[in-house]
């Protein structure tokens, strides 16, 4: 959670299925303790969940951290801050076809417009796969998914582009190639929020803020 507990910064939360036993696992104090939590927490093992934090870190602008619910200890193991990216806003994941964490920065890097960053979980190395601009998409607003049908990692911008509506774009893991899927525009929806969800299928499916339909795009691209 991003707001509330003990200094109104958030922290880990634990509930049932059924909707019982709610309990704050985990209070945020800021800094490298963690601070305003807005992703998801990722398992990587059967002692270790990840995430990220927009206000964590050495800088307060974020970080990426391990959980580990046995012993109750966040530990952050990367600061962001504005040259590698910061405020990071949407989940992460974990590639199935690499030993990395995947994620986004609404804010920082060369041009301030976000960053698509790497996480590499054997050395803990963060390396920025792209740095979103006016052209390429900016201010990312939501997380990555990864398709089942080819293996890429697929995300959306809240601005940038051609029209300067947003992009979807797309990232192959063996290449390093970074690809334009989709400019949005006016009249095909407009300033896209949240994360693509793959359907049964095989397409992939969201939602633009600025216009009332729904865009798919099929994740062969």
């Amino acid at each position: 959670m991003s707001l509330g507990g003990s200094f109104g910064i958030g922290g880990i939360i634990k509930i049932n299925g059924d909707g019982t036993g709610y309990s704050m696992e985990y209070v945020c104090t800021g800094g490298i303790n963690g601070g305003s939590i807005q992703s998801n927490l990722f398992p990587i093992s059967s002692t270790l969940l990840y995430g990220n934090s927009t206000s964590g870190g050495s800088f307060s602008r974020g970080d990426i951290f391990s959980y580990n619910p046995a012993t109750n200890t966040d530990t952050s193991l990367f600061s962001l801050d504005s040259v590698y990216g910061y405020y990071p806003r949407g989940p992460i994941i974990k590639a199935s076809n690499a030993n990395s964490l995947f994620g986004m920065t609404g804010n920082g890097g060369i041009s301030d417009k976000g960053v698509f960053y790497e996480f590499n979980l054997i050395n803990n190395t963060y390396t920025k796969r792209h740095e979103f601009g006016t052209i390429t998409g900016a201010l990312p607003n939501g997380g990555v998914m990864q398709s089942t049908v080819n293996n890429k990692i697929y995300g959306m911008t809240t601005s940038g582009g051609a029209n300067n509506g947003g992009v979807i774009f797309s990232y192959d893991i063996p290449t390093t190639t970074f690809a334009i899927v989709h400019d949005f525009s006016f009249m095909t929806g407009w300033t896209p929020f949240g994360t693509l969800r793959q359907a049964s299928n095989g397409l992939l499916y969201g939602m633009a803020f600025g216009e009332e339909r729904v865009d798919l795009v099929s994740s062969s691209a």
